[in-house]
């Protein structure tokens, strides 16, 4: 008797997962339902030289956003050499004394 309910829940269980999805719709299979909606695109058509005008001015910003970039560089390694000369000018008796301070605590550390 233990073995035939015992056989019957297997048996329920293992048909209830198939019992379940039979009540849901299946999916349709038109091809709308398969397919994202189309990508659509515009074009613009231009004239020579409305298209020559349009290239120029992309270049010349290209360009002048170049120079700029390369402008801000070179300031900042200008800007930088300046300050560490005013630096060393300022303070080149006391930059021996740090160097010296240093190299003794190294030693003493080893």
């Amino acid at each position: 008797m233990k073995t035939v309910i015992a056989g019957s829940l297997l048996l329920t269980a293992s048909l209830a997962p198939m019992l379940t999805f039979a009540n849901v719709s299946p999916v349709s299979s038109s091809p709308s339902n398969l397919s994202p909606s189309m990508e659509r695109m515009t074009i613009t058509y231009r004239s020579a030289i409305d298209y020559a005008l349009y290239q120029y001015t992309i270049e010349l910003l290209s360009h002048f956003r170049n120079e700029i970039h390369a402008s801000i560089h070179q300031q900042a390694a200008s800007n930088t050499l300046e300050m560490y000369k005013a630096f060393i000018e300022s303070n080149s008796d006391d930059t021996t004394e740090i160097t010296a301070m240093l190299t003794v605590k190294r030693r003493t550390l080893e």
